[in-house]
């Protein structure tokens, strides 16, 4: 049952996460930035929503270590590198079909599964 709850709210935060990353992303390209340069801004903008949404009410996560900072700089370096590494993995995969739209899906259910699991068993482990 627990484990049901913190998926329900990691799946609630990720939603938030996601509407948060589309609302930078388009200030961003209003604004005239490349796609590039607003993708990886507005991406990270989510994962800091996540991450701190995930510490504080999915995993309910208490710690004063100062090295935590550093954990979750490397955390969100290497989920933006994993997100945009599946993103180029999925579109050589679906090349046939040429479908940029389901590359992308699979990209988030990829980075999703990986990043709870992540988060559960390895930055908010109790």
């Amino acid at each position: 049952m627990k484990l049901l709850k913190e998926i329900t709210k990691f799946l609630i935060t990720g939603g938030t996460s996601a509407v948060i990353t589309l609302v930078i992303l388009n200030i961003f390209l209003f604004f005239n930035y490349p796609l590039f340069i607003s993708s990886i801004i507005g991406y990270a903008g989510g994962i800091v929503n996540s991450f701190f949404l995930n510490k504080n009410w999915t995993f309910r996560f208490k710690n004063n270590n100062k090295k935590f900072p550093n954990i979750f700089i490397i955390f969100m370096l290497f989920n933006i590198a994993m997100m945009f590494l599946f993103g180029y993995l999925n579109l050589g995969f679906l090349a046939v079909t040429q479908s940029k739209f389901i590359s992308q899906i699979l990209s988030i259910l990829t980075t999703t599964v990986m990043n709870f699991l992540t988060y559960k068993y390895i930055i908010f482990r109790k």
